[in-house]
């Protein structure tokens, strides 16, 4: 392996390990963005399950119904914004990750061109160092 393509396979395993990394990322924000849209799921049937039930229903029980809906309605109100931070840092790893992949395909591109070119060199290097052969000529006419 020539200098330049050891170069390139060197940068090719930067470039697999930067497109890992921002993998691993982007799953990390996913797992997030999923597990804060779990909450808001659960906090919306929590909020939805709550009501008065068959039968009489004392002042106290309404009071206490009222309060824990305005209290999820803001717990649901309070996750918005980490909701939307969490979706904005997904797509800021998504675009992250998509960097990296294009970066690793060029870099790629670059060792398989290098190795091509050394393959190309050891022939041509191989070919020189054969002795001459003179060919007979078969078609040769005797005069």
């Amino acid at each position: 392996m020539t200098v330049s393509a050891a170069r390139r396979a060197r940068l090719l395993h930067l470039r697999t390990i930067e497109h890992r990394v921002a993998k691993a990322k982007l799953a990390r924000a996913d797992a997030t963005l999923i597990n804060l849209e779990r909450v808001i799921g659960r906090i919306e049937e929590i909020r939805s399950s709550l009501g008065a039930g068959e039968g009489g229903t004392s002042g106290m029980a309404l009071k206490a119904m009222s309060e824990m809906s305005s209290r999820l309605e803001s717990a649901r109100n309070g996750m918005a914004t980490p909701l939307s931070e969490a979706i904005a840092r997904r797509a800021e790893f998504d675009a992250l990750r998509n960097t990296a992949r294009i970066k690793e395909e060029g870099a790629t591109k670059l060792y398989e061109r290098a190795m091509m070119t050394d393959a190309v060199s050891r022939d041509l290097r191989a070919d020189a160092n054969r002795p001459h052969r003179k060919r007979n000529q078969y078609l040769e006419t005797s005069e």
